[in-house]
C-alpha cells in the first residue's frame, strides 16, 4: 500500500503539469521535460508535492478491511471528511467530478474512471486468494463504478499485487491482465513518452501503468517510468508503484519521505495495516 501512496505523492506535481498541457494548452508535454525524471539525481519529493484522492481512497479501503466494514461506508466517510477541507493547495476539488457527485448522493455509480484501479491494492496484499482478491475488488468497485469494465480495470491492479507479493513472474502477471480485460500490454514506451496525454478512462489508462511495471528494473525505476510518460501521472504512478512494492519492495527512505506528507491519521491506518499483514503472515507460516 505504502508504493501506491509514493506513487501518488511524487506524481502529484506531474498531474498538475500534465492536466495543464492537456486542457488548457493542447499539448503533449515535449519528450526532453518528460524524461527529466529519469536523471537519477531529478528529486522525487518537493515541497509542491501533495497526498491526493489516490491515497485518500487507498487508505479509506486499508481501514474498511481492518474494521470489516462496507467499502462504501469508508469511502463516503473518508470522502466527506476530505471535502470539509475545502479546496486543495492548487486550488481545486479534493476529488474528481464524478466522485464529488456520488459523495453527494447525484450520481449514476457507473463512472469508468480510473479511479477504481488507484485504490484497491490493500486487497492484493491482505486477501489470501486470487479468487477472494477479485471478489473483493469488485465489492470495493460497485459503489462507485458499477460497469464490467471498471471492475475488470479495479481486479487487474488487486489481482496483479497479489500475484507479485506471492512469487508470480511478470509474464504470469501480463497473461492475468490480459486475459482479464482482453487488452494488450504490448506497449512501446518512446511511443508513450512521445505521444500518451492525459486520460482518465480506466481502461485507457490502467493498463499504461501495469506495462510500466513490467518494463522497470526496480521500484525506483517504475516510479520514474511511470512519472516519464505523462498522463494522469499520480494515479498511473500510483497503480505502477502498488505492484511495483509487492515485487521489490520499498527503500525505507522513499517510505519516510512519503509518510511526511500525510496527515497522522493516515499515517496510523497505514501502520495498522502493515501490522495486521505483518501477523497473517506469521500466523500462516
Amino acid at each position: 500500500m505504502i508504493g501506491a501512496i509514493i506513487g501518488d505523492i511524487a506524481g502529484s506535481i506531474f498531474e498538475i503539469r500534465e492536466s495543464k498541457n492537456t486542457f488548457l494548452e493542447k499539448r503533449v508535454t515535449p519528450r526532453e521535460e518528460k524524461l527529466k525524471v529519469m536523471d537519477i539525481d531529478y528529486p522525487l519529493f518537493t515541497n509542491e508535492c501533495i497526498y491526493t484522492d489516490d491515497t485518500v481512497l487507498t487508505i479509506a479501503i486499508a481501514d474498511a478491511i481492518l474494521s470489516e466494514k462496507p467499502y462504501e461506508d469508508k469511502l463516503q466517510e473518508y470522502g466527506k471528511k476530505e471535502v470539509a477541507l475545502g479546496k486543495d493547495v492548487f486550488g481545486r476539488d479534493r476529488f474528481g467530478s464524478g466522485f464529488m457527485r456520488w459523495l453527494e448522493g447525484k450520481s449514476d455509480c457507473k463512472s469508468q474512471g480510473n479511479g477504481a484501479g488507484m485504490r484497491v491494492s490493500a486487497i492484493g496484499e491482505y486477501f489470501d486468494s486470487l479468487d477472494k482478491v477479485m471478489y473483493e475488488a469488485e465489492l470495493a468497485t460497485i459503489p462507485t463504478h458499477n460497469t464490467k469494465e471498471s471492475i475488470e480495470c479495479a481486479q487487474v491492479v488487486a489481482g496483479s499485487v497479489f500475484l507479485a507479493r506471492t512469487g508470480y513472474t511478470k509474464k504470469d502477471i501480463k497473461d492475468f491482465v490480459q486475459q482479464v480485460m482482453g487488452r494488450s500490454l504490448d506497449f512501446d514506451y518512446d511511443d508513450l513518452i512521445d505521444n500518451y496525454t492525459f486520460k482518465m478512462k480506466g481502461v485507457n489508462s490502467i493498463p499504461q501503468a501495469i506495462y510500466i511495471f513490467l518494463i522497470s528494473d526496480n521500484f525506483e525505476d517504475a516510479l520514474r517510468k511511470s512519472l516519464s510518460i505523462g498522463g494522469d501521472s499520480d494515479t498511473i504512478a500510483s497503480i505502477t508503484c502498488a505492484i511495483a512494492e509487492s515485487f521489490y519492495g520499498v527503500s525505507e527512505n522513499l517510505r519516510n519521505h512519503a509518510l511526511n506528507y500525510l496527515p497522522k491519521e493516515y499515517v496510523k491506518v497505514l501502520n495498522n495495516f502493515e501490522n495486521k499483514l505483518e501477523i497473517n503472515q506469521a500466523r500462516d507460516m
